[in-house]
């Protein structure tokens, strides 16, 4: 949108994030990717916490995987948005691959059956 007006903007980049533990009142200082919430993990829940922590990350990947698949343009509330999005050739076979591994997956994966 930006580009399209002509304007320019400073983007802010971060390298991390916090979490805040209230009842506890701790707080972590994590960098950017799934590794270094994996120490919190096995800080507050031992080597289990952070077994359990690789097994959810490792268990959404066809999640993530179906996510990545579908493009924004898929998601419009117009009835045209998914006609224009499965008028591309090669993105249909692929939101559709991704989300039948899904949709066979997400009930183990809310249900703890994966693990």
């Amino acid at each position: 949108v930006f580009d399209a007006i002509g304007r320019d903007v400073d983007w802010i980049q971060y390298d991390g994030w916090g979490l805040h533990d209230l009842k506890a009142d701790k707080r972590w200082r994590m960098t950017v990717g799934p590794d270094a919430f994996g120490d919190v993990m096995q800080e507050l829940g031992g080597s289990n916490g952070e077994r359990a922590w690789r097994s959810l990350l490792k268990g959404s990947e066809p999640v993530v995987d179906a996510a990545m698949a579908c493009p924004p343009m898929a998601l419009r509330a117009d009835p045209l948005g998914f006609v224009q999005t499965a008028l591309v050739p090669y993105l249909l076979p692929a939101i559709f691959k991704a989300s039948l591994k899904a949709k066979t997956f997400i009930p183990d994966l809310l249900t703890g059956a994966s693990s």
